[in-house]
């Protein structure tokens, strides 16, 4: 006989206080503010984490696809697409990182950057992230400069993001277990989406028929949207800075390689404005690559 008591059975408003004690309906909520934005939204977008082989899960995946026809009449089909992450916490964030050094290049170098900037193409060939090494190429465009990327500009380069537990009767900021896996997640979904398109993208005739005929492009942007308020801690004048969104640099390894990935961490409040930031970098290196995509023959 097994002595353990099932617990009691819980009432519908008891039932109902642990989905308002969940994260689920602060997500649905974000859901909705995106759909509101212009997008296509999906919840639980399943992916695989193949460092650790094993099923994973984005909590938001959003997308505006459009079509468009070039002056010389080329029909493009192009995304702008958003990974999203919820935190329903009203606990701090806090970011820290370094002066953002503005090194002049020599004409002849690539930007160390490019790495962090996430296109997909369907002229990529099986080559991962092909024509983001020319997105800070400034000679192709005069009108896109890396400073007009809302990611790129700032003087600070922010790379760890820290909140506040409570520990042994007392406050304590740290990185926790949490961030950490969120982080991590993102790696995983980078790898393999990044591994799903090198895959398609390696008869790329064959691709763009599957897409109607149309060259395809898009961009993905990585997004925490969180409920508490954020502050950028800066060492020079040892204070805290408010803050609606901030951008955090990092590299996610694995067996298979580097992912290079940016996470936008955004207060719910600041989702529009935010929306506003990311369309506009999103045209701006659209209009920057579309020419050299398109001057990349199908095969």
């Amino acid at each position: 006989m097994d002595d353990k008591k099932a617990p009691p059975e819980l009432t519908e408003p008891q039932l109902l206080q642990c989905v308002h004690d969940s994260g689920f309906p602060f997500e649905l909520q974000v859901a909705r503010g995106l759909a509101s934005l212009g997008f296509d939204v999906r919840l639980s977008h399943r992916f695989l984490d193949r460092a650790k082989n094993r099923d994973a899960e984005m909590d938001i995946l959003a997308t505006d696809s459009r079509a468009a026809e070039t002056k010389s009449g080329k029909a493009v089909h192009h995304s702008l697409r958003l990974a999203v992450e919820c935190r329903d916490s009203s606990q701090p964030l806090v970011f820290f990182g370094l002066p953002n050094a503005q090194t002049p290049l020599p004409a002849d170098k690539m930007d160390p950057d490019w790495p962090y900037c996430w296109i997909d193409t369907s002229r990529d060939a099986g080559i991962p992230n092909k024509f983001a090494g020319i997105a800070f190429d400034e000679s192709r465009s005069e009108l896109f400069r890396k400073k007009f990327h809302y990611q790129f500009g700032g003087p600070t380069r922010f790379s760890t993001v820290t909140t506040v537990e409570w520990q042994n009767k007392r406050h304590k900021l740290h990185v926790t277990d949490r961030l950490r896996s969120t982080i991590s997640n993102f790696g995983a979904f980078a790898e393999d989406s990044r591994m799903t398109t090198e895959k398609l993208t390696r008869s790329p005739r064959e691709f763009e028929r599957m897409m109607g005929g149309t060259v395809w492009i898009q961009l993905t942007f990585l997004l925490v949207v969180h409920a508490g308020k954020q502050y950028q801690y800066l060492p020079d004048a040892r204070t805290l800075r408010p803050t609606t969104r901030t951008s955090i640099f990092n590299a996610f390894h694995s067996e298979r390689g580097v992912q290079f990935i940016v996470i936008d961490f955004v207060r719910f409040d600041s989702l529009s404005e935010a929306n506003t930031s990311i369309r506009n970098t999103y045209g701006l290196l659209l209009d920057h690559i579309l020419p050299a995509v398109l001057a990349n023959g199908a095969g």
